[in-house]
């Protein structure tokens, strides 16, 4: 929570996150991302990065809903709630509001082996 707060509406800058790389938080390459990205981008970064995965989610449903089967309606569908439960989850345990389960952020990238 503190990570969140102290980017402030316009972050402190790509690579100028103090939470970061003081290492206060754990598993920062995939639980923690959206922390570090609210400190270094901010609150306008947290409002791309909501609009970004709200295209994703809606483009999902939208090529479910074209689907001429059911299979691909379902398949669609399925991917989009995951993504938006991943999404919901994360944000939640970021700035404080769910437990913190390790899911992490959809397409967050790895560093390295565990």
């Amino acid at each position: 929570m503190i990570a969140v707060g102290s980017g402030g509406p316009f972050g402190k800058g790509l690579t100028n996150g103090t939470q970061n790389q003081a290492n206060f938080l754990p598993v920062q390459e995939s639980d923690f991302v959206a922390a570090i990205y609210l400190e270094e981008l901010g609150f306008i970064g947290a409002m791309v990065l909501l609009i970004l995965f709200a295209a994703l989610v809606w483009r999902l449903l939208v090529s479910g809903w074209r689907s001429k089967d059911p299979f691909g309606m379902l398949f669609a569908s399925g991917l989009a709630s995951m993504i938006l439960f991943q999404l919901v989850v994360n944000l939640g345990m970021v700035i404080g509001i769910m437990p913190i389960t390790g899911i992490p952020l959809p397409s967050s990238p790895t560093a390295g082996p565990p």
